[in-house]
């Protein structure tokens, strides 16, 4: 089976994503100008996407290590698609098996929610406290996971993230979104992570800086192993059938630990499952008494100088492909756990992914249209701060009292909650007072708008602008304050 592999760099001399074959030919279709961060590249289009196969993608999606940028390229074409300016700098992405969602985390340990077939902004709420390092979606699609630098893990229901998004004010900010699950398994930073699935269970590998391998299932919220190492971890994946583990180390060694065995030797020394005590020193006591390989099966993978960043597996288990910040790739094989291919890079490797060929770059005669709808990224949702304000046409007395010439006939509707007070316990009256206030100071309010539709500008001339205004405008805000006229009344004489 023909695959390829795509290899980015976070060093700012090596401007690009470049394309390779298994075999370690280059392809001339790289992907220029991008400088991505371990975890920030992925994939969008799966089965369904135009290379006629399962393990392909529609596009390629990098987020910027150093710009609040997320370039967005297709194949066939070296130069970026989309390039979305968004609010943060992202150090970790992730597409949900559909292609529906892409998610981002940042520095600031926020995640944000993008509907790719609009580009709308869904959602952003605060995951973590620092820097988000990785994040993955279940196969199905009903879960994803985030793991970050302060030593957390956590899991997040996909339906209950879109939904709380929905149900809030047009999906803005949120700092309260709870998590499904919730786990602290490490005392340092988070910096690998794979997901699991075995049938209708869901179990969870994660990978840190404090020498330690953990694994969690989902649904029992139980930790199942804890795996001890030599060295600092800075990478993790799995074969497919999840049964073992390869993971990279800071100091060039990638370590397989067959999981099957782990598990088999811990039951049968009458360990308990979910025991955190390393296996290390409990397996060389209870069963051979001799060497770490003897106890856990553990091989270990000579080869980079530097730490492994980035591993991954092609889907028929035959070859690994480990990626170095020593600026090399190599291709194992997973069988003999010989080198097959060293792959040089120019800098230092920041990921690795591998996928099958698209058939349009097999053949350029082959068409296949796009399946995943991917429309530009917006940087806000629809509804914040600095929205444009509008003006709507009204009576030129409000309770009997006429209105200075300069706001007669004007009224602010559908202005910012914040500038106005909208939602906050004030008065019927303040309300008015803070929207007469507000169009005093300006005929038109507008800043952060982008990312507005089409149509949406106030024209230029201040009567085609009441005109338009009132068009759209049902007169809602007006009668919110108008219902009780007497109370205001009685209030404002109070007033002087």
């Amino acid at each position: 089976m023909d695959y390829l592999l795509l290899i980015s760099s976070a060093n700012e001399g090596n401007k690009g994503i470049s394309v390779n074959a298994l075999n370690g030919s280059s392809l001339a279709n790289n992907f220029k100008d991008s400088v991505v961060d371990t975890g920030a590249l992925c994939t969008v289009g799966g089965s369904s996407s135009f290379a006629g196969q399962g393990n392909s993608c529609d596009y390629v999606v990098a987020a910027q290590s150093q710009k609040p940028i997320i370039n967005v390229y297709h194949w066939g074409k070296s130069q970026i698609h989309y390039q979305c300016h968004i609010q943060e700098i992202t150090t970790a992405l992730a597409c949900d098996p559909s292609g529906t969602y892409l998610i981002g985390g940042t520095k600031r340990g926020w995640i944000y929610m993008w509907e790719l077939a609009s580009g709308k902004l869904l959602t952003s709420f605060q995951a973590h406290y620092k820097s988000i390092t990785q994040l993955h979606c279940t196969k199905r699609g009903e879960f994803f996971f985030s793991a970050s630098e302060d030593g957390m893990v956590r899991a997040w229901d996909l339906c209950s993230v879109v939904g709380t998004a929905e149900a809030s004010s047009a999906g803005s900010k949120q700092s309260g979104m709870k998590p499904f699950r919730s786990w602290s398994p490490h005392t340092l930073a988070v910096k690998g992570m794979y997901v699991a699935e075995y049938g209708s269970s869901i179990r969870v590998l994660t990978c840190s800086m404090d020498r330690s391998v953990v694994v969690f299932d989902l649904y029992s919220n139980r930790q199942c192993h804890r795996i001890a190492m030599p060295q600092a971890l800075t990478s993790l994946t799995c074969n497919s059938t999840a049964d073992r583990a390869f993971i990279g180390a800071s100091n060039g060694k990638i370590f397989i630990v067959d999981l099957t065995l782990v598990a088999a030797t811990k039951v049968a020394s009458h360990v308990p499952v979910t025991t955190t005590s390393t296996i290390f020193t409990s397996l060389q006591k209870t069963l051979h008494g001799g060497s770490l390989e003897e106890a856990t099966s553990t091989s270990i993978l000579d080869g980079h100088t530097k730490a492994v960043v980035s591993l991954c597996v092609t889907s028929d288990d035959q070859r690994l492909i480990s990626g170095s910040e020593d600026g090399t790739v190599r291709v194992w094989d997973s069988g003999t756990q010989q080198c097959l291919h060293d792959l040089a890079q120019p800098r230092a490797v920041s990921n690795v992914l591998v996928l099958r060929r698209p058939e349009t770059l097999q053949n350029s005669s082959i068409y296949r249209p796009k399946m995943t709808p991917f429309e530009h990224l917006k940087k806000y949702t629809d509804n914040t701060k600095g929205s444009r304000v509008k003006v709507a046409q009204v009576a030129p007395t409000i309770f009997g009292s006429t209105l200075p010439s300069s706001l007669s006939g004007r009224v602010i509707v559908n202005a910012d909650k914040d500038a106005v007070g909208a939602g906050d316990e004030m008065g019927l009256l303040d309300k008015q007072e803070a929207l007469l206030a507000a169009s005093a100071q300006s005929d038109v309010v507008s800043s952060d708008v982008d990312d507005e539709p089409e149509g949406s500008e106030l024209p230029s001339k201040p009567d085609a602008g009441r005109k338009r205004a009132a068009e759209l405008a049902d007169a809602t805000d007006f009668l919110s304050f108008a219902a009780t006229p007497t109370a205001l009344q009685s209030k404002a004489k109070k007033q002087k």
